[in-house]
């Protein structure tokens, strides 16, 4: 079980699921993907899916696992989106609930990916971390800053928690391509180009 998290709103932790769970399933295994941001759910949007009944409707009203399971046109690539809204998400996150629902999902597939809300913003994903074997944390370049990293590594030390890695996303290529250049043009010489061969 992983979760996924970012600093603020809007870096990308959304896309970042979605591409994830898409990828680990076309290797052939079979994934969930939770929509675990019940403030501003947007998993459904990207598969076209309704948000009528899945992880609210699971934690509050006991609805069977395989009510809230919906599938997507990826193969072998399942989500519960948030459900309907609720007036206190973080009531729901801290159930006990939601550590059996990840259980249960893990028994039953190869990988369950978490969308949480922002750790700056909620405390939700410090909760969840509790019932998922690791954690990535996704930053936009050029957007998150320093002291906002600092904050995020601080509140996740005192919870105990370890992140996984980070995800830098929206690297502009053209930077990045740039550095690559000026990194390995001393070391391969000046034939070296960065995708092109030697």
């Amino acid at each position: 079980a992983l979760l996924v998290t970012s600093g603020g709103p809007g870096e990308g932790k959304s896309t970042t699921v979605v591409n994830l769970g898409i990828s680990v399933a076309r290797e052939g295994k079979h994934v969930v993907l939770v929509d675990a941001d019940i403030r501003r759910p947007r998993l459904h949007t990207y598969f076209g899916l309704r948000n009528d009944h899945g992880l609210v409707e699971y934690l509050l009203d006991g609805a069977p696992l395989d009510e809230v399971l919906q599938p997507t046109a990826v193969e072998g690539l399942q989500i519960v989106t948030s459900g309907r809204p609720f007036h206190d998400p973080g009531q729901l996150i801290e159930s006990e609930e939601i550590g059996q629902l990840i259980a249960a999902l893990k028994r039953r597939g190869h990988m369950v990916i978490l969308d949480s809300a922002p750790v700056l913003v909620k405390s939700d994903a410090l909760v969840l971390a509790r019932h998922t074997d690791d954690c990535l944390v996704v930053l936009e370049s050029g957007k998150t800053t320093k002291k906002a990293v600092h904050e995020v590594l601080n509140l996740m030390a005192r919870a105990g928690i370890s992140p996984l890695g980070f995800v830098l996303n929206r690297v502009p290529i053209q930077k990045g391509t740039h550095v690559f250049q000026q990194y390995y043009a001393g070391h391969y010489g000046p034939e070296f180009s960065p995708g092109g061969g030697v």
